[in-house]
């Protein structure tokens, strides 16, 4: 290589240097900006949820400053005694929090005894993450559990919570509001003054689980009144699921820790929705194994899940059950030309879901004319009132709660047939509320409470046997000074 060649490379190394040395200069501290988060397009929704409510001893299990002696309730200062409860919230997250939600924010509220309505400001807001907390899941599927004590103020009267989904420092998605509630008995948490007291003298934590109607295996507030009349049911891409008919619902199988609460859909015109989820007739058969084997009933257990109202309507998913046992894994779709009805396994925490098919899986009933009159009851009147020689085997009782409220409890079970019981208000048609139980066989008989707000002045009564409530099981009023008996 000659002298004006080596000369040449020079330069033109010289011109690299000095480019890289300038891009590198005029860029040097920048950084690419970071993408925007995609547009969120699931509609963010929880299911699972419940409320525990924990009272402790006094300064052993809580916050509380005040010393453990026994004192009258009338010198208790309410709002130390309030740090000695335990307001504790799980829930599951359904589908569409991955890489969108960052936490989760909680409002508490209380409604004094004196007051109708929950002030709009909440009396404490907590935001969780899973930075300053271990039990805070953001992921689809994901399992959570917080705590809520009262910072300074009391917590006598009514609880209520709201739950949002934290999307960034300026967005939240609230999936829950149990201020706007209309069946306040789980959703509204009542304390009492008494019960506050009690802490200074309790030696071990007491709880009381309350599980709002947002999962599969606490419908009895939306059952007592859904069974009652016939529907047409649809889901969000249009899909009907009652065709030319109606659907009525029938209680098929009581619910408890480990089962969901299953009805059979019958159509107006006597077929069901089989477990193939066709329409056909039923076959007669009442067996129901948990494992294949024999001819079981074919038709479908059908379980409520992740319900709310909607304009007076319930929106929820429906679950398919192995013939009332367990909660269900298979949700009741629509494929994404709506033209065919599928089952989904959104139950998993590892299979996916598309947008269209989650969407699908929530159905609205909209009432229509017609009760459960003009279809088959689930149980006929007979002639006289059923006794144990005949199957029946149910026992009422009313019980006082907090606040002026009742609790009404049916414990029992019939060998022959499910039962609706009614209470009502002496010389009233309508009915206050009812319970539906299912239990066939005194191991697996059932116990269920309906709690209301009574008149003392009045008098009330519990019937069955058809819609009409032929039989009475129990009754109760007052007399003038307040003692109750069955009259």
């Amino acid at each position: 290589m000659d002298r004006k060649e080596s000369i040449f490379f020079l330069c033109v190394t010289l011109i690299v240097l000095a480019l890289i040395y300038y891009i590198f200069k005029k860029f040097k501290g920048r950084t690419l900006p970071t993408p925007s988060p995609s547009d969120q397009t699931d509609e963010l929704s929880i299911s699972d949820l419940k409320f525990t409510r924990t009272l402790n001893p006094d300064k052993s299990n809580s916050e509380s400053e005040i010393s453990g002696y026994t004192i009258e309730y009338a010198g208790i200062e309410y709002v130390e005694l309030s740090k000695n409860v335990t307001f504790t919230i799980t829930w599951k997250n359904n589908i569409g929090f991955n890489n969108v939600v960052t936490g989760f924010r909680i409002e508490h509220f209380v409604k004094s005894q004196s007051n109708n309505t929950f002030s709009a400001n909440s009396n404490q807001t907590k935001d969780f993450t899973t930075v300053t907390d271990v039990n805070i899941n953001i992921t689809d599927y994901g399992q959570n559990s917080v705590s809520i004590v009262s910072t300074d103020y009391s917590v006598i009267g009514y609880n209520a919570f709201k739950i949002s989904a934290i999307i960034s420092s300026s967005t939240v998605v609230e999936v829950y509001d149990g201020l706007t509630e209309l069946v306040t008995t789980e959703h509204h948490i009542p304390v009492s003054e008494e019960e506050l007291g009690a802490t200074l003298d309790m030696t071990a934590p007491q709880s009381v689980t309350y599980t709002p109607v947002v999962s599969s295996d606490n419908m009895t507030s939306i059952s007592a009144d859904i069974t009652k009349v016939k529907y047409n049911i649809t889901n969000g891409g249009g899909f009907n699921l009652h065709g030319s008919q109606s659907i009525f619902l029938l209680p098929a199988t009581p619910g408890d820790d480990n089962n969901a609460e299953t009805f059979f859909f019958q159509y107006t015109d006597g077929k069901y929705l089989l477990d193939n989820l066709s329409k056909g007739d039923w076959n007669e058969k009442t067996t129901r194994r948990a494992v294949s084997g024999g001819i079981n009933d074919n038709r479908m257990y059908i379980a409520f899940y992740n319900s709310s109202k909607i304009d007076g309507n319930t929106k929820t998913q429906l679950r398919r059950t192995i013939r009332g046992y367990g909660l269900g894994t298979d949700f009741i779709s629509s494929d994404a030309s709506n033209t065919t009805l599928i089952f989904s396994n959104m139950a998993s925490q590892t299979g996916t879901v598309s947008q269209t098919e989650y969407d699908n899986s929530f159905w609205t009933f909209v009432e229509t004319e017609g009760t459960v009159g003009s279809a088959p009851a689930p149980a006929a009147a007979p002639a006289a009132a059923p006794t144990a020689a005949d199957g029946f085997n149910y026992t009422g009782s009313f019980a006082p709660v907090a606040f002026g409220k009742w609790n009404l409890r049916i414990t029992g079970f019939d060998t022959t047939t499910a039962r609706i019981f009614y209470l009502k208000e002496e010389g009233k048609q309508d009915p206050i509320g009812s319970l539906t139980l299912n239990a066939y066989t005194e191991s697996t008989k059932q116990n269920k409470i309906l709690t209301f707000t009574p008149d003392s002045t009045k008098r009330y009564l519990v019937t069955y046997g058809g819609s009409g409530g032929a039989f009475v099981l129990v009754t109760i009023a007052w007399t003038a000074n307040g003692t109750a008996y069955a009259w």
